[in-house]
């Protein structure tokens, strides 16, 4: 097995494991044995598991944002290629809630500097392309908007709401309730937009 191969098949089960338990209490032993190598092998291919979880984090927000980068809403209105970016990032949650969760407890847990920056930085990605698509309405006359900050902020209450309440069996993160968030996205712009359906 080469070197990229093996790597990939460690960081699959490190991934795993760092989702079903957190990054704290998944140990190296666990990770190796899982993996069926020794820990020599293990600070070969990552130095520590440190550096792997940050290997693991960067690894799978890479193909998010490649996945994203596949989506090119065109000949549609602002508001839905707006709508279309957000329905997709709601899709991404419900499709990774286990890795979205591990991401949120990153967060709070604020112990690895460089996994919450480079966690900060894919959030703050997503918003700023939201942000970027009401910025180019405005310029081209098509929206009226004076909140733009308080559309984000919404949006963004949104989506850590789903990651957060979709541990709840009262809400689990399926079809009628990935609606519910894209409505309630959807009220907000019509709330704060001033929208003109010939020219949008």
């Amino acid at each position: 097995m080469n070197t990229l191969k093996k790597q990939n098949q460690i960081m699959d089960i490190a991934e795993a494991l760092f989702c079903k338990h957190g990054s704290k209490e998944t140990t190296v032993r666990l990770i190796t044995q899982q993996a069926g190598i020794n820990t020599a092998m293990l600070n070969y291919y990552f130095k520590s598991k440190e550096n792997l979880f940050l290997m693991v984090i960067e690894r799978r927000i890479k193909q998010f944002k490649t996945l994203k980068k596949s989506l090119r809403p065109k000949d549609k209105s602002i508001l839905e290629e707006f709508l279309a970016y957000t329905q997709f990032y709601i899709d991404l949650i419900a499709n990774n809630l286990p890795f979205y969760r591990l991401m949120m407890a990153e967060k709070l847990l604020n112990e690895n500097k460089n996994v919450v920056n480079a966690i900060n930085l894919f959030f703050y990605s997503n918003i700023k392309t939201l942000k970027t698509i009401i910025e180019k309405g405005i310029q081209e006359n098509k929206i009226e908007v004076t909140e733009i900050e308080t559309i984000l902020m919404n949006v963004a209450g949104v989506l850590v709401y789903a990651i957060l309440k979709s541990d709840d069996v009262t809400f689990p993160l399926n079809d009628l309730n990935k609606l519910k968030l894209q409505g309630h996205i959807r009220a907000v712009l019509v709330g704060f937009v001033a929208y003109n359906l010939e020219r949008g």
